[in-house]
């Protein structure tokens, strides 16, 4: 575990990195697009590799499943970094769309919490919020680019916060040995 906690610097420099890529995203321009549409690229690489991993631990049919997703996951790669504008668009598309169904699931969910969890209420408020932002943002396209740069942005600044925070908790407990 020391060893480990040695190494405190990549979690420091992972989280600068982070915050610089929010950086990036929060300037909003040509390198918006193309740094969300990477991102997003990098990240259909690593679910893709994950299938494989999947697919030579299954047995039977899932196996042929596994293989199936792993394909779609590498073209859906290929074009995000081939075709960064396209891809942009077609995130900033589904943004709308997740934001309608999440409004649609929280709403469900409170009512059907409603005797057995206080303060229902607020997940029925954020539900009516993330509808209404959902169908604001499928109204417009630049809308819904600009929710998307948001949430990236934003999800981006805060995984850097917490990798510098990481980092320090994990060097204090290097120096120190107790948490």
């Amino acid at each position: 575990m020391r060893s480990l906690a040695r190494k405190w610097w990549l979690l420091l420099i992972t989280g600068l990195a982070w915050v610089v890529f929010s950086i990036i995203v929060f300037r909003f321009n040509y390198t918006t697009v193309t740094a969300v549409s990477l991102l997003f690229g990098f990240v259909v690489v690593a679910i893709a590799a994950n299938e494989i991993l999947l697919a030579a631990l299954t047995d039977g049919g899932w196996r042929a499943f596994h293989i199936l997703f792993t394909g779609v996951f590498v073209v859906t790669a290929v074009l995000a970094f081939v075709r960064p504008g396209d891809t942009f668009g077609a995130l900033a598309t589904l943004v709308s769309f997740v934001l309608v169904f999440r409004g649609i699931l929280d709403i469900t969910a409170a009512f059907m919490a409603m005797n057995l969890m206080p303060g229902w209420w607020v997940q029925i408020i954020t539900g009516v919020a993330e509808l209404l932002i959902g169908f604001w943002a499928a109204a417009s396209w630049q809308v819904s680019a600009s929710l998307l740069v948001a949430w990236v942005g934003a999800g981006a600044l805060l995984r850097g916060i917490g990798g510098i925070i990481a980092a320090f908790q994990v060097r204090h407990v290097a120096r120190t040995g107790r948490a």
